[in-house]
């Protein structure tokens, strides 16, 4: 989110910031349909980590 201040008002607007982590781009070992969701800003609600799986041939993200 530092990151986000420094760019002008994106973080001072955003409600939601959403940022994914996608492990197998920097680990070739770990699993390419693991994705993390960091909720870095939830403005109403928690923040945290969520799990979900990407399905790279059909460019989709399910939580299955």
């Amino acid at each position: 989110l530092g990151d986000l201040k420094e760019s002008g008002s994106i973080e001072e607007r955003a409600d939601i910031v959403l940022l994914l982590h996608y492990g197998a781009r920097v680990d070739p070992s770990a699993d390419p349909e693991q994705v993390v969701v960091l909720i870095a800003k939830n403005r109403d609600g928690a923040t945290g980590k969520a799990p979900i799986k990407f399905l790279p041939e059909f460019g989709l993200m399910t939580n299955d």
